[in-house]
């Protein structure tokens, strides 16, 4: 250990800064809150190639490692006759040994170690309009950009950027065709940048995991409202992610005082949408289960209750996810609407079952402008009717059995039963 420097000491909590030996950088974080849904968010976030600090609490053997490390430290301050070095790291010392005393009425009783991030929050950027509008034109930005804010949607983070339905005298603002208008919303303290151009990186900080609360309001964006703060899924649907980040650029244009020309917004939607699909694929390709994600809370401290919450409430935050990018559904034909995917969600089926629901929202909408003959075709073949030339495991597509019923001839081609013919 080389140096320690106190960098916060507020409400939230008490944080120092730990230069080590190998001049690597950490944080040292006292603090009130459990930080099981910090340190499992994060860790998510890593897992899908989301730039967020590798978190841990610090307890047990490895608080007492550090404590000893920490005295070591106080040792050779007092022998240098460091008296600022050795003040702080008392102050650090005094609040490990409150959190780590037995049954300790201490506000900050959780230690938690993370990365230091050592760059500039998005606040500090947004008030430099020259830079920032080279940030905001620059490719790596808005990529990254689309990555952390597709994480954040995979975890239910409604605490950093997002859009959220406009609301003016509590009344809901719409756009000329119907839809809903949307503004945006951001945390700039929860997002750090680091180097610039080609080498620029963003880093995610202060996450969190709280899936499940979209399906309960019913919204498919966020809200940061009173007790009802969640996060906005729309990172999930292509068409419904570039209306998201058209609210986060005007937010963003309007905070930093510049303005994107057709061509460059045009780009920094396109390069933050594939960022936020490389993502998503990641997310559905390798996904953490509902009971993983319960033991995980439960190895980083969280109670049985919490736990058990957030796992239930993650399954059908997943299985909205996989919907919104159409990855569930077995005919590409099948586009339901937000609010039939939310009540499929909500219904905490299995994918299975929730597949057929969506099967049946696709063999209702095939059925829509046929005649009646047709239907009785259609309804037939979903029902299995083959002909005796079709082997028995045969599955037709809604699409396929829609064609089928709509020309008579191939119909019956394919319904034709030959006595004379076995399977």
């Amino acid at each position: 250990m080389k140096s320690i420097s106190k960098l916060v000491d507020g409400k939230k909590g008490i944080v120092f800064k730990i230069v080590n030996d190998d001049d690597t950088e950490q944080v040292i974080k006292l603090q009130g809150e459990n930080p099981a849904s910090a340190i499992v968010a994060s860790e998510m976030l890593k897992d899908v190639g989301v730039n967020a600090p590798t978190t841990e609490s610090v307890k047990g053997e490895d608080l007492t490692n550090f404590q000893q490390e920490l005295n070591a430290f106080m040792e050779q301050a007092s022998l240098n006759q460091d008296q600022a070095s050795l003040g702080v790291a008392k102050q650090l010392s005094e609040c490990l040994e409150k959190a780590s005393a037995p049954n300790t009425k201490y506000t900050f009783p959780h230690v938690v170690r993370m990365d230091f991030a050592s760059g500039d929050s998005l606040g500090t950027a947004l008030k430099n309009r020259e830079q920032f509008k080279q940030m905001m034109t620059n490719p790596q930005f808005a990529q990254q950009l689309g990555m952390i804010m597709a994480g954040d949607a995979y975890t239910g983070n409604g605490d950093r950027l997002m859009s959220m339905n406009k609301v003016e005298n509590f009344q809901q603002q719409m756009m000329p065709g119907g839809a809903a208008k949307l503004s945006g919303w951001l945390n700039p303290g929860n997002l750090i940048i680091e180097g610039e151009g080609k080498d620029l990186k963003l880093k995610a900080i202060d996450n969190a995991i709280t899936p499940g609360m979209n399906l309960s309001a019913g919204k498919l964006q966020g809200n940061h409202a009173g007790v009802m703060q969640y996060g906005s899924l729309a990172a999930a649907n292509p068409a419904q992610f570039k209306r998201e980040l058209f609210a986060i650029a005007e937010l963003m244009e309007q905070q930093a005082g510049i303005k994107l020309s057709p061509q460059e917004l045009h780009d920094f939607i396109k390069n933050a949408s594939e960022g936020a699909l490389e993502v998503i694929e990641k997310t559905l390709k390798n996904p953490i289960t509902p009971e993983q994600l319960k033991l995980k809370m439960q190895e980083n401290g969280a109670s049985e209750e919490t736990s058990e919450y957030v796992a239930e409430s993650f399954g059908p935050h997943q299985q909205m996810m996989k919907m919104l990018a159409g990855s569930l559904q077995s005919d590409a034909r099948v586009q339901p609407t937000v609010r039939e995917m939310m009540k499929i969600a909500n219904e905490k089926k299995t994918d299975g079952e929730a597949l057929e629901l969506l099967d049946s929202l696709g063999a209702k909408k095939a059925m829509e402008g046929m005649d009646e003959k047709q239907v009785e075709r259609f309804t037939n073949l979903l029902k299995g009717e083959r002909g005796t030339h079709v082997p028995k495991d045969f599955k037709l597509t809604i699409k396929e059995a829609e064609l089928m019923a709509k020309d008579e001839s191939v119909y019956k081609q394919f319904t034709h039963k030959s006595p004379s013919m076995k399977i």
